[in-house]
């Protein structure tokens, strides 16, 4: 990497962060592109250069935790379907809660009308993949039967993870996804993949 893209990447990164503090006190609806600007200490053309406008930033806060967190998954060494599973539901809340209520609220905004971003990317698609993906290593590795539902399974998982945040937003933080995330994995995980564990039949 070049000094040049060293400090875009640098700007880029002071303008996310600075927008992360922000809404440590303000609500993202009342944040402007020139608190941001001013905050940060960069010019609005240079905002510009780096989101089409301030819902972008939302997007990209929370991307790379994401690409992260999927990568974790792939790397784990283990087979066992329920315990991927667990584990990307439980890190997948603790990177919501560790971006506060605020983003929550936009990030779920964003979600349920993905023109609000510039973005060709959508989020729904990229959680739904990935569960997905763990479902497939299962049946691929022998631990789920061959006519496992997967795009079914994938879609009921995806919306118990997007009902989790949307209920942490309407109830303005009265309970610990994570927390609750974790009970889901005790009672219902494997209560949903019991009937196409190959060890079941």
């Amino acid at each position: 990497m070049s000094k040049r893209q060293e400090q875009a990447k640098a700007t880029e990164e002071k303008i996310k962060q600075t927008t992360m503090q922000l809404l440590a006190d303000h609500n993202f609806s009342d944040l402007s592109v020139e608190d941001i600007t001013n905050a940060s200490g960069v010019a609005k053309g240079t905002f510009y250069r780096y989101f089409k406008k301030k819902e972008d930033i939302v997007l990209a806060l929370g991307l790379e935790s994401f690409y992260a967190l999927e990568s974790d998954v792939t790397h784990l060494s283990t087979e066992n379907v329920e315990t991927k599973l667990r584990y990307y539901f439980v890190n997948f809340m603790l990177v919501i809660e560790k971006s506060g209520i605020e983003l929550a609220r936009q990030w779920v905004k964003n979600v349920v009308d993905p023109a609000k971003t510039s973005s060709d990317f959508i989020k729904w698609d990229f959680d739904i993949a990935s569960i997905t993906r763990i479902l497939n290593e299962g049946i691929s590795n022998n631990r789920l039967n061959s006519d496992t539902p997967v795009d079914v399974l994938a879609r009921i998982l995806g919306t118990e993870l997007y009902g989790m945040v949307s209920v942490w937003c309407m109830t303005d933080s009265k309970f610990t996804p994570s927390e609750w995330t974790v009970k889901f994995c005790d009672v219902q995980l494997p209560a949903l993949l019991a009937p196409y564990l190959v060890s079941a039949n």
